[in-house]
């Protein structure tokens, strides 16, 4: 009986474990969240060193929330340290095949490299010169 009342455990928690990496999947409805942007990588070349982008934002940006609604709208509000003029804005967002995030506007474009359910990371190529990389961390709220 013990050996049996240990696998049935050993089974449930296996497929437990199982069940919550299915929660994290790259789509729309698992990504739909408030986000804070807390990070922001820049390199020049892939062998390059990241240099932290984060320090050149203006202070009133740094506070500023993206909320992404499942049905493919969004909301980027300029709270804490308003900028002049007010950042704040609407659009629209989409993941397709997974790892492709698109929006209206150049500010939520990129592919998906992480998703763990908090943080997001995703990255730009070519911002500046060929082979160059920009990556965001998205925290949840």
């Amino acid at each position: 009986m013990l050996i049996i009342t240990a696998s049935v455990s050993l089974f449930s928690s296996c497929r437990k474990e199982g069940h919550n990496d299915d929660t994290c999947k790259t789509d729309m409805s698992h990504i739909a969240g408030t986000y804070k942007l807390t990070a922001l990588e820049y390199k020049a070349s892939a062998s390059g060193s990241g240099q932290d982008f984060l320090q050149f934002l203006d202070d009133c940006e740094k506070d500023d929330v993206l909320v992404l609604h499942a049905n493919g709208a969004y909301n980027y509000n300029d709270i804490g340290k308003v900028c002049t003029p007010d950042g704040s804005g609407t659009g629209t967002w989409s993941v397709s095949d997974n790892h492709l995030l698109t929006s209206d506007n150049s500010m939520l474009k990129g592919i998906v490299s992480s998703f763990d359910c908090k943080v997001l990371v995703y990255y730009v190529s070519g911002v500046y010169t060929t082979g160059d990389t920009l990556t965001y961390t998205m925290t949840r709220q």
